[in-house]
C-alpha cells in the first residue's frame, strides 16, 4: 500500500510541475512580442524596398492601409494587441501576401515601453504608419484617462522608439475632432485647434508631441487629420467588424448595418436641435479606401525635416438624417429610427476644405456617393453575418 501510495503521490506531483511549466511557457508567450511569418528580411535594409511599421494595423482602417500597402509592394509589420484590432484580418492579410519577406505580424501593446524597443530594436523600419488608438467620442468623455494614455502616452513612447532607432519617416493619423467645433465652415488647415472633448484633446497632445519633437530633428513628419470613415474594400477582402461591446460606441454606418441585420432593433439618432438644416449632425463622410489613398500618397512625399499638415474629406458635409436615408437605400431595409437626446462631446457641424491636400499631394476624393459606399460594406457584412469568424 505504501508503494502505491507514493506513486499516486509521485504522479501527482509530476501533473503539478508539467501544469505549472505550461502556465509559466504561457504567460512567458503572452508577455513577449510575438511574431507571425517572421523573416530575416524584416531585419534589414533593402535596396528599393521601404518597410513600414503600420500601428494598429490589424484595425479597420489599418487592416486597409496595410492592403494598399502589400498591393504597392511595401514590406508590412504590423504591430497591434488586438483590443480594438481583429486577428481574422491579418489572416487575410497573408493569405493574400503569403511570401517570405512580405509581412509579419508582432503582438504587443504600443505602452509597453520595453516590448517596443524590442520590435525596433529586432526590425529595420523605413517608416511608421501609426493608426493604433482608442477611437470613441462618447467612450472618451466616459472615460478620459484612458484615452489620454492609449493616444497622447503611447505616441510618445512610439516616437521616442523612432528617435533612438533612428527612423525618420512619421505618418500619424489623426482627426478632425482636433478642430472641436469651429465658428466658420468648412475646416482649414489653419482652423484654431479647440477640441472639446478627451479623444480631440487626446490626439491634439499627439500631434503637439510630434511637432514639438521634429523641430528639433530631421523626421519627416505627415499629419492627417481626416473626418468620418465610411466604406469596405471594393473587392470584399476586409471590411469593418466591431467587437459586440463596442456596438453602442461604434461609427454610425455600424449601427445603420446593425439595424437593418436585426441585431438591434433600430437606430438611435442622438439630436435633433442642432443649428443645422434639419436639426442633426452634420459630417463629412470620407470613403476607406480614398482615406488610405491619401496615407500612401503622403508617404511618398514625405521629405526629412519637413512637416505636412493635411485635411482628408471630401469637402461636404451630410445631415444624420441623409446618412440614414442613403443607408435604408443602400441595404434595402426600412431601419426603426428613434430620435433621442444629444452625446456629449458631440458638435453641431463638421466639413473640411481639402484644397491643400489636393493641390500639394494631387490627392482627391472619389468614393464621394454616400450610397455607393455604403452598398460596397454592407455587401460585406452580409457576406461576414459572424465578421471575420465566417
Amino acid at each position: 500500500m505504501d508503494f502505491m501510495e507514493n506513486k499516486r503521490k509521485s504522479n501527482f506531483t509530476r501533473k503539478i510541475i508539467l501544469a505549472a511549466s505550461i502556465t509559466a511557457l504561457f504567460f512567458f508567450m503572452v508577455k513577449r512580442p510575438a511574431a507571425i511569418n517572421g523573416s530575416t528580411k524584416f531585419s534589414q535594409h533593402e535596396a528599393g524596398v521601404t518597410h513600414v511599421l503600420v500601428t494598429g494595423g490589424a484595425g479597420y482602417i489599418g487592416s486597409h492601409a496595410v492592403l494598399r500597402l502589400l498591393k504597392d509592394s511595401y514590406r508590412i509589420t504590423i504591430l497591434d494587441n488586438l483590443s480594438r484590432g481583429n486577428m481574422g484580418a491579418v489572416k487575410v492579410l497573408q493569405g493574400l501576401y503569403p511570401e517570405p519577406g512580405r509581412l509579419q505580424f508582432v503582438y504587443a501593446d504600443l505602452g509597453d515601453a520595453e516590448a517596443v524597443d524590442k520590435i525596433f530594436e529586432r526590425n529595420a523600419f523605413d517608416a511608421v504608419m501609426h493608426f493604433a488608438a482608442v477611437a470613441y467620442v462618447g467612450e472618451s468623455t466616459a472615460e478620459p484617462l484612458r484615452y489620454y494614455h492609449n493616444i497622447t502616452s503611447n505616441t510618445l513612447l512610439l516616437v521616442k522608439a523612432m528617435a533612438k532607432h533612428g527612423v525618420k519617416t512619421l505618418i500619424y493619423s489623426s482627426t478632425c475632432a482636433t478642430y472641436g467645433e469651429p465658428e466658420k465652415m468648412p475646416i482649414t488647415e489653419t482652423t484654431p485647434q479647440v477640441p472639446i472633448n478627451p479623444y480631440g484633446k487626446a490626439k491634439k497632445m499627439a500631434e503637439d508631441i510630434i511637432l514639438d519633437f521634429s523641430k528639433t530633428s530631421n523626421m519627416a513628419v505627415m499629419i492627417l487629420r481626416y473626418f468620418n470613415v465610411i466604406g469596405s474594400d471594393p473587392e470584399g477582402r476586409l471590411g469593418e467588424a466591431p467587437r459586440p461591446e463596442l456596438r453602442e460606441q461604434g461609427r454610425i454606418s455600424g449601427a445603420c448595418f446593425d439595424a437593418a441585420r436585426g441585431i438591434i432593433p433600430g437606430l438611435k439618432i442622438r439630436g435633433t436641435d442642432y443649428k443645422t438644416p434639419d436639426g442633426t449632425c452634420v459630417r463629412d463622410y470620407i470613403d476607406v479606401t480614398d482615406l488610405i489613398d491619401a496615407h500612401v500618397k503622403a508617404l511618398a512625399h514625405a521629405k526629412p525635416g519637413k512637416v505636412g499638415i493635411y485635411n482628408v474629406g471630401t469637402g461636404k458635409g451630410s445631415s444624420v438624417k441623409e446618412f440614414v436615408a442613403a443607408c435604408k437605400t443602400a441595404t434595402g431595409v426600412d431601419i426603426k429610427v428613434d430620435f433621442l437626446s444629444r452625446r456629449p462631446g458631440d458638435y453641431a457641424e463638421v466639413y473640411s476644405d481639402p484644397s491643400k491636400i489636393n493641390n500639394e499631394l494631387n490627392w482627391t476624393a472619389r468614393f464621394t456617393n454616400l450610397e455607393e459606399s455604403l452598398s460596397i460594406a454592407w455587401r460585406w457584412q452580409k457576406e461576414h453575418l459572424n465578421g471575420y469568424d465566417n
